[in-house]
């Protein structure tokens, strides 16, 4: 029976005495019982606690994935803003600003040259002394200098430094890119494993 081991009879009625109704007639020993109502009620509790912890735990990696999900397409935003600043706007403004210079140099070099020239012309008539021309001399070979300095910056600005930082900032995109796949792909997994945990529970 359900009572099979927890039957032990504590009391009883003697056999053939007269009995008013409420009266015991018979008691058995319920202790056992009474030990595995208490195991069930305990391992209820741990249940609940178990199902409460899966739950909790459920929640906060949904939330850690939303949040983390959230930085990666900020870093993605910004990584793509980094990369449309530098390609449209500093990058252009900085060539602008080199040619401009250039621009500058170039027409300080012609007044040089001019100088230098009017200076030698006076230089053989007499009307210069040997020392202006050396220093239109020294001025005009500054200016060139100046100016090849300007033209070669220019020159690997196109070549190597631009094009060179376009390809950082387009695979910092791109990592940023493939870092929100991973996030998502491993934040997908710790749900689905936290949502397994809590139907075990």
């Amino acid at each position: 029976s359900g009572l099979e081991g927890f039957n032990r009879i504590i009391q009883l009625a003697r056999e053939g005495s007269h009995v008013k109704k409420g009266e015991l007639l018979v008691e058995l020993d319920s202790a056992g019982l009474k030990d595995r109502l208490n195991e069930q009620e305990l391992a209820h509790q741990e249940r609940l606690f178990q199902l409460m912890q899966a739950q909790g735990n459920l929640k906060i990696q949904k939330s850690l994935a939303e949040s983390q999900i959230k930085d990666a397409e900020l870093k993605i935003e910004n990584a793509e803003s980094d990369l449309e600043k530098y390609r449209d706007g500093d990058a252009p403004l900085l060539i602008k600003t080199v040619e401009a210079r250039s621009g500058v140099l170039k027409e300080q070099l012609r007044i040089a040259t001019e100088r230098y020239a009017r200076t030698q012309q006076l230089f053989k008539e007499g009307n210069a002394t040997k020392s202006e021309l050396e220093a239109d001399a020294l001025s005009l070979t500054r200016e060139q200098l100046a100016l090849g300095q300007y033209e070669e910056d220019l020159r690997l600005i196109k070549r190597y430094d631009q094009p060179n930082q376009l390809r950082l900032l387009e695979s910092q995109v791109e990592e940023a890119k493939k870092e929100l796949d991973r996030l998502r792909q491993r934040t997908s997994n710790e749900i689905a494993q936290a949502e397994a945990h809590l139907k075990t529970s």
